[in-house]
């Protein structure tokens, strides 16, 4: 699972209390930030797809 919010830096304080949320509900999680493209900062938030797998391995090849 990937996520990506994307705020203005007035923004910071809400999309890090939302990110901390996200983190609650999904523990080994990462979190990377960008600001690269500016006006705007970026959140990115992945999740390991082997934890979350409803087969237990990858059925696509």
């Amino acid at each position: 699972m990937k996520i990506k919010i994307t705020f203005a830096a007035d923004e910071t304080e809400n999309a890090d209390a939302l990110a901390a949320d996200i983190r609650k509900r999904l523990p080994n999680a990462s979190v990377k930030r960008s600001d690269r493209h500016p006006p705007y900062r970026h959140l990115y938030i992945s999740e390991s797809t082997s934890s979350t797998c409803v087969f237990g391995k990858n059925v696509v090849k």
